[in-house]
Parts: C-alpha cells; structure tokens; sequence
C-alpha cells in the first residue's frame, strides 16, 4: 500500500511538471506568436491528430497483453514485427501528412506559416507510431515512476527549447520543428530504458504465456478495430475545432483546452497502473482485485479532482486573459466547459480500462465513434452560433454520450459500479462548493488575486479532506 501511495505521488508530482511546463509555454507562444500563431501550433496538432492514429494502427492494443504474459523469445520476435509495422504505416502516413500539408493550410487555417508546420508534423507522425508501442512496454513492465520522472525531464527540456526558439524570432514551424525534436529524443530514451530494465515475468496462471499469445493477424485485425476507436476518440475530443475553419478560433480553443488540464492531471496520475491492474484481474478473474484497482482510482481521483475543478471554475476566465493576454478575453463560458467535458473524459477511465481489459475492442470502438457523432452533430449546429464555447459544448455531449455506451458494454461484465464512488462524497462534494463560493468571492483580476483565491480554498478544502489524517499523526502515542 505503501508503495502504491509513492507511485501515486511520483505520478502526480510529474504529472504536474508537465502540466506547468505546458502552461508556461502559453504567455510566450501567445504573447509572441499572437492569437493566429498561437492557433498555427495547436491547430497543426489538433489535425494531424487523424494521421497519427492511421499511423499507430491500434498495434500498442496487444503490446499491453504480450509483454504482460512474460516476454518470450517468441513474444519479443512477435513485438519486434509490431514495430515493423509501425514503422511501415508511420512512414506511408507521414508521406500523406507532407503531400497534404497545402490542402489542409488553405481549409482548415489560411496562415502563411501553417503549410511549413504541417510538414514538420510528417516527422511527427513517424514518430507517434513508435513512441505508442515503446510506451506502453514500459508501462507493462511496470516502470512508471521511471517513465514519469522521464517523461516530466523532457517537458522540461521542451519548455526551454521553445523558449528559447519563440524568444529569438521564432515562428510556428520553428516551435513545431522544436517539439518533433523532442519527440525524437523522447522514444530514443523510452528504447533505452526497455533495453536496459529486466524483463517482464509471466504473470497469468494456467497455460503457457507463448500457447496464450494473439497470432500477428489477430494483433492486426484487432489494431484495426482499435483504431476506428481511436479515430471516434479523436473525433469526440477534437472534431469540433475543425468547424471553426480558421487559426484565430483554433488559438482560443488551444488556450482553453490548456487550463482545462487539472482533471487529466489527476486522472493520468492516478490511473497510470489503473490499466494494467484491470488486464490481471480480469486475466486472472478475480472481481475482488478489479474492486481495489477501481477503488484506488476513484478515492485518489476524487480528492484531487473536486478541490481543484472547484478552484478553477470561477478563475477560468481570468486565467485566459492572463496568461494569454488581450486577445483571449471573453473565453470564460469555453473554458468551465472544457473544465467539465476534461473531468468526465478522465473520471470514466475505470469504464474505459475495463472493457479494454476484457478484450472488447468492437465496444469501445462503437462508444467512441457514438461519442464522435454526437459531439460533430452538436458542433454543426452550436459553433456557428456560439463560437469557440459551442466546440466546447459539442465535446462535453460527446463525452456524455461516450459515458453512456460505455456503462451499456459492461452491463454484463459483473463491474464495481459502487467503488467509483468515494467513501466521503457528500463532505468532498460539499467542500468542492465551499469553495467554488470562496474562490469566487476573492477578487482576483490580478496573479496575486489569483494565487490568493486559488490558494486559500485550496489548503482549507484539502484541511477538511485530511484531517483524519491529520490527527491521527498529531495523537500523541502512548506506551
């Protein structure tokens, strides 16, 4: 238990250099690059979003599932052919991407610098297509506070190579070149680290981990069916920015999207080890293990998440204008919906994990893709009246209609539905309005406003949800 609680905490504590890193980026991008810039860079990632998934193939579904059974002389020859493919589909895409790059300039952003970006973001494409398998290796063989310090050390590095390319004259395509750079170094580190960490041990009982291996084939076709998931993922969170069909909006959404980073804080920190927990207990069909697994996901997610969404709602708006100057004012509606459409994507993870875990490829996609036409037909009718906050309204629909077919899929499945929720949830919920109410009523039109109204709610909500905690360790023992 301990060390579950020192893997959370590493997880989290990385998670947040991440999310910082990304945050210190937007004062300079904004600020230097302008709105339309600004737009350039997220927008080209946004898009190029499709490619990279065509790329990956749905290849890392099955890596999770071999190296977890023990890596094998077989198993590894069966992992070195995924990354054959992949390469091969990374390279097919990435050409595509550069063949593109002038269509989609001139109909999704019509900025001079965009057509540069895209290309940029062939390389990216490549890329994405090995960093998925090498990730999720590690991940299986359960180094995550190694991967977490890494991936936060490269934030890092990130962050100071962009500040150092926006503050010299750079433009977008001179920040994206800096992010596939990094990207580079990134998956030559994560192959450095599967070289050198031990190998995975057999973990399931039963038959031999090589007669319980998925054939190339299966590994294929289930990709397949994975990817059309993942396209519906795609379309559920982005889809709806392409109907903006300009940088400007592009750059507001990118913002918003950016402050609405608390709850995916919370939820990659602590469901990082949520999946492969979910694979054993099901491999090895113990309901008891998924109770836990769920339960120390929804517990830990739950304390984090409330005090921070309740923090953030009220300041949202002045965030935006803060950190990304005059030309994101006005963005408050389209940032507390990002805030909630980001908290439900990460509080239904255990739902999302556990019909992976089961091997049901086709549920999750037809969720997914159900979530994506929902979240496109609420786009086509909300943006042209609201602008950015109905792309942020139309993704908070998808995400609900995604919630839905995902409790549809395991109506069967014998799920904890009771461990999602908290021990304490009246008193984390009735603190979380607290204060939201606290932080609205300090005035904060200014950082030190903002640290103000941030902080003071903050400390006194995680007082009142520790303090068992508290004085048990302030309880004087006895002999």
């Amino acid at each position: 238990m301990k060390a579950h609680h020192l893997d959370i905490g590493v997880r989290l504590a990385a998670e947040g250099v991440v999310r910082l890193c990304g945050l210190a980026t937007l004062p300079v991008l904004t600020r230097t690059l302008g709105r339309d810039g600004y737009g350039v860079v997220v927008g080209t990632g946004s898009i190029c979003g499709v490619f990279t998934i065509l790329a990956v193939c749905g290849l890392s579904y099955h890596v999770g599932r071999i190296v977890g059974r023990g890596e094998s002389p077989q198993a590894r020859r069966l992992l070195r052919r995924l990354l054959l493919i992949a390469t091969l589909t990374g390279g097919v895409w990435a050409a595509v991407t550069a063949a593109a790059a002038p269509w989609l300039d001139a109909t999704f952003l019509k900025q001079p610098d965009a057509r540069a970006a895209f290309l940029w973001c062939a390389g990216m494409v490549l890329f994405t297509a090995w960093e998925a398998i090498f990730m999720e290796w590690v991940r299986q063989r359960g180094r995550y506070r190694t991967l977490s310090i890494l991936l936060a050390a490269m934030a890092v590095v990130q962050l100071a190579a962009v500040l150092v390319v926006a503050t010299h004259g750079g433009g977008p395509a001179e920040v994206v070149a800096c992010a596939v750079a990094c990207q580079a170094i990134r998956i030559a580190l994560l192959a450095l680290l599967i070289r050198l960490s031990a190998r995975a041990t057999d973990t399931i009982s039963g038959p031999s981990a090589d007669a319980d291996l998925p054939t190339l084939r299966r590994c294929v076709t289930d990709g397949a069916v994975v990817m059309a998931g993942s396209l519906g993922t795609w379309g559920l969170a982005q889809a709806g920015r392409l109907f903006l069909g300009n940088a400007n909006g592009m750059g507001g959404m990118g913002v918003a999207a950016a402050l609405a980073s608390m709850p995916v804080l919370a939820g990659a920190a602590c469901g990082q080890s949520l999946f492969p927990d979910l694979v054993r207990a099901v491999g090895r069909r113990r309901r008891r293990d998924m109770i836990v697994a769920v339960r120390r996901f929804a517990g830990s997610f739950w304390i984090l998440t409330i005090p921070a969404m309740a923090i953030a709602l009220p300041l949202a708006g002045e965030a935006a204008a803060l950190l990304g100057g005059r030309d994101f004012n006005a963005l408050g509606p389209t940032c507390v919906l990002m805030l909630a459409a980001a908290w439900m994507e990460m509080a239904v993870l255990p739902m999302t994990y556990s019909v992976s875990a089961h091997g049901w490829a086709t549920r999750s996609r037809n969720a997914a893709l159900a979530g994506a036409v929902v979240n496109l037909g609420a786009a086509v009718v909300l943006v042209p009246r609201l602008g950015t906050a109905g792309v942020a309204l139309a993704a908070l629909s998808g995400q609900l209609a995604f919630a839905g077919l995902l409790a549809w899929g395991l109506r069967h499945a014998g799920f904890p539905w009771a461990a999602l929720l908290p021990k304490r949830a009246r008193e984390i919920i009735a603190v979380g309005l607290a204060g939201t109410a606290i932080a609205a009523a300090i005035p904060h039109r200014s950082w030190p406003g903002m640290v103000v109204a941030a902080g003071v709610p903050g400390v006194l909500m995680l007082a009142v949800l520790f303090r068992r905690q508290v004085r048990t360790a302030l309880t004087p023992r006895t002999a």
